[in-house]
């Protein structure tokens, strides 16, 4: 994968790490049930998560990764930091609606290729069957 520079985060260092932290981890963690990856994940991130939840970070929105940090935090976090309670999916709906922003504008397409698909995974999440055409 091509590694994002710094410029291109609109010098938002959290929203670096982020996207940083998930693209180094891999296809092979992605998608894994990993209890020490869950633990690093949650001991980074979760003041983020949390703040990103209560929509302190929306100007993050005008760049498409760190567009792409608000997605992941929303909907790959919870379910790895959260894993088994009903906090999982407690963002799906705000992780939806950033997905459909980042797709809407075009975004998605400025992202590395691999990353794009969780521009993706909400609209899979979803129960609405509609979000799923």
């Amino acid at each position: 994968m091509v590694q994002p520079s710094s410029a291109i985060f609109a010098g938002d260092p959290q929203a670096e790490a982020v996207v940083r932290f998930w693209r180094d981890a891999g296809p092979k963690m992605w998608f894994a049930k990993d209890a020490a990856f869950d633990d690093e994940f949650r001991r980074r991130f979760l003041d983020l998560h949390f703040s990103v939840s209560r929509c302190e970070k929306d100007s993050w929105g005008e760049n498409p990764y760190a567009s792409l940090a608000l997605v992941l935090l929303l909907d790959q976090f919870p379910r790895n930091a959260f894993r088994g309670s009903a906090h999982m999916f407690a963002t799906d709906a705000l992780a939806l609606c950033y997905a459909r922003k980042m797709i809407a504008s075009g975004a998605v397409m400025q992202v590395d290729q691999p990353l794009r698909l969780f521009a993706c995974v909400p609209f899979i999440h979803s129960e609405n069957l509609d979000d799923q055409r």
